[in-house]
């Protein structure tokens, strides 16, 4: 039996800090198992046998002298006794999975094993006052730490030596203490607990109260994932609150892309502005439009190059918050079709806004970053890692570097794209859609797209409408949506 069929049946429920202790302690388990111990677990997953031997062996290392949670130890050997299949199941992925990011990542840099767990919160307030913590942050996102001595040594070390800098796996001491943050999750699918108080500080989220809060239980615990992933299968209270929260960030922003593409006449000083031609008026009898008009027609290679190159600004600046489609038009393949002047000045007027707001798109996805950072690391600026119990796929961790890494680089799960925009050349002119993020809901991004353009052949207008919504799944990119790739 695969040992992921374990974990998908329904879970008995339980109080959250027993069922918290286990899967804890499961894990800190697997930091001093040793093949032998694996093999049998494997042997078990396959044929249901051998389950006497796995417990003899991880009987005799809850007895050795570490930081266990009394608690945790309690339990544990309760589900080895008497536990149900699917309980027992998640004693061994814990197990496994922590036996896999030791054997892979802290056996190159830890020559001794020890770990920290039930003196957690001497930790965290040693951490807080050497290290200093996140203003409105939630606490240390850790479970245990990983490390080659114990945690008075650790203290001491943290008030007496200095720190290495420039690791963003593990801390490391001058005097040769060094230790992994651990944050421990029973499967990847686990969930976001409560997490508001960031929130709260960048004055984000100021709706809710505690007393309004419904805490989630242990079936709707943290996740790691890529942006967003949390929300999976988080229970309808959380979730509501952490979709007013992403609309908080979105709604101002959108607000303002709306009040940027307004649809109307472009007014001559407008135009004169946009286009930077000098209009002269020739005194004869044509109107001051049909001279403008005159003026652009005859100038069209000007006009497109410039809009060219504003399009080529965002070519070179655009990142993970904007998506942008461009096929190039190098030269007007019609340039004496009379409606030239109209459509390259709504060309141009859709391209200048778009450059307005560049900045916008970044800030909104630095908000998003600082936000789901938070929700990762908690308080703490030191190296995280996430351990997962091993659902049979190999893959068991996770690094999450610093949270100041994390917000101020293109972190590998921070691609959350705010706006898209789609260039198409024609004879004479472009046509260009746009695609702004206006929600996060039930496992998905729901954008709205624009058309923008020109009402047409009698006058400078501009036009942006015919509102279509798409949606998609939430580690999905623009490009995934029919005609934007």
């Amino acid at each position: 039996m695969r040992l992921t069929n374990f974990l998908n049946e329904k879970k008995k429920t339980t109080k959250k800090d027993i069922a918290t202790a286990f899967l804890e302690t499961a894990a800190c388990v697997g930091i001093f198992a040793k093949n032998s111990l694996i093999s049998k677990i494997d042997t078990f997953i396959e044929t249901g046998e051998g389950k006497e031997v796995i417990n003899k062996k991880i009987s005799e290392i809850l007895k050795k002298p570490y930081d266990w949670r009394k608690l945790g130890i309690k339990t544990t050997n309760e589900v080895m006794k008497e536990g149900e299949l699917e309980q027992y199941g998640v004693l061994l992925a814990g197990i496994k999975g922590m036996y896999k990011f030791i054997n892979d990542v802290v056996s190159k840099n830890l020559s001794t094993l020890n770990f920290v767990h039930a003196g957690i919160e001497k930790y965290y307030d040693m951490e807080k006052e050497i290290f200093g913590e996140i203003e409105g942050s939630k606490p240390n996102t850790a479970d245990c730490l990983i490390c080659n001595c114990n945690l008075d040594k650790l203290l001491e070390t943290m008030k007496t030596s200095s720190v290495i800098e420039g690791n963003e796996s593990f801390v490391e001491f001058e005097n040769g203490v060094k230790y992994y943050q651990i944050s421990l999750k029973k499967d990847k699918s686990s969930q976001l607990g409560k997490n508001l108080t960031k929130a709260t500080a960048m004055g984000l989220y100021q709706k809710y109260t505690d007393d309004q809060y419904i805490e989630p239980t242990n079936d709707n615990r943290r996740n790691e994932g890529k942006i967003f992933d949390f929300v999976k299968k988080i229970s309808s209270s959380v979730w509501k609150k952490l979709r007013d929260l992403v609309s908080n960030i979105l709604k101002p922003f959108n607000q303002k892309v709306m009040k940027k593409f307004k649809s109307g006449k472009i007014s001559n000083q407008e135009l004169d502005n946009l286009i930077g031609l000098k209009f002269e008026d020739k005194k004869n009898k044509k109107t001051d439009a049909e001279n403008r008009v005159n003026l652009i027609n005859e100038n069209q290679d000007y006009v497109l190059k410039k809009i060219n190159k504003i399009i080529e600004g965002f070519s070179s600046s655009h990142n993970d918050s904007f998506y942008m489609k461009y096929d190039k038009l190098n030269s007007l393949k019609n340039p004496k079709f009379p409606n030239a002047a109209y459509k390259l000045a709504a060309n141009l007027k859709t391209v200048n806004i778009v450059k307005e707001l560049m900045f916008d798109f970044d800030n909104v996805q630095k908000k998003m970053s600082e936000l789901i950072g938070e929700m990762l690391f908690g308080s703490t600026k030191l190296p995280l890692w996430v351990v997962y119990g091993d659902e049979g796929d190999g893959i068991t961790y996770k690094s999450l570097g610093t949270l100041k890494a994390y917000i101020n680089k293109d972190y590998e799960h921070t691609n959350l794209e705010v706006f898209g925009i789609k260039i198409e050349q024609q004879e004479y002119y472009y046509t260009i859609d746009l695609m702004m993020l206006e929600s996060v809901d039930n496992g998905q991004k729901k954008y709205v797209e624009f058309r923008t353009g020109t009402a047409g052949s009698s006058g400078f207008t501009f036009i942006f409408g015919g509102r279509k919504y798409k949606e998609i799944g939430l580690n999905e990119t623009i490009n995934s949506i029919k005609k934007w790739k």
